[in-house]
């Protein structure tokens, strides 16, 4: 990880990290890493809410912890594989300065990334 180049992305009003402003999509074989970095004051389980399009693989420290998809039609007949906060993950942050890494991969449409804390009590993101 620490020989990849790493870009700044802000997130839109909405709370959005709209990839696309940084890799648009080229063809069917897309994929991207985004990293945060956190502080925490203690070892602690925190509870992120995130959606994203189309695939995720998120990982904590360098363990995987959730896999999933959000594609089109993924969840039912009538689902359109939007970006909302549908899904949710534990992460096991250890005090000192954590890594998530999403990885995220997309075939039509647009992509991007959601994420939001239920709390921020002992964490700060850098």
């Amino acid at each position: 990880m620490n020989k990849l180049q790493w870009k700044q992305l802000d997130a839109e009003n909405t709370g959005l990290a709209n990839l696309a402003r940084l890799s648009p999509i080229v063809d069917s074989a897309n994929s991207v890493l985004v990293k945060l970095t956190i502080s925490s004051d203690k070892d602690q389980l925190k509870k992120l809410d995130m959606g994203y399009s189309d695939r995720i693989k998120v990982y904590c420290n360098g363990n995987a912890l959730y896999s999933g998809t959000n594609t089109f039609r993924s969840r039912d007949f009538r689902y359109l594989g939007t970006i909302g906060y549908f899904d949710a993950i534990y992460l096991p942050l250890k005090k000192g300065e954590n890594t998530i890494v999403f990885a995220i991969a997309e075939t039509f449409g647009g992509w991007g990334l959601m994420a939001k804390w239920e709390n921020v009590d002992g964490i700060k993101m850098q």
